[in-house]
């Protein structure tokens, strides 16, 4: 998606409207850098999006906050660090 948002994209693009509505927030946001971080450093996005994909297809409205979400905020708040685990494929 960084790499997408970076460029002109075509309209035809399987994503051009996911693209020009991150792009719209972007902008009103007034972000102008995007960077990608790992999942360890936002575990709130990673628990989301893991739970998204257990959920049936179609548009979701969550009126509360998912208990998973409040629990991994209080982590963050105290500042709790996570390890990511490299594996080398070289011998």
């Amino acid at each position: 998606m960084i790499q997408l948002l970076a460029t002109h994209w075509d309209e035809t693009h399987q994503l051009s409207a996911l693209l020009n509505d991150c792009s719209y927030l972007l902008q009103q946001l007034g972000v102008t850098q995007i960077e990608h971080s790992f999942k360890e450093g936002n575990a709130c996005a990673d628990r989301l999006a893991n739970m998204g994909l257990q959920m049936e297809i179609g548009i979701h409205v969550l009126v509360n906050m998912p208990s998973c979400i409040s629990i991994q905020l209080r982590a963050d708040a105290q500042r709790v660090s996570y390890l990511r685990l490299m594996y080398s494929t070289s011998y």
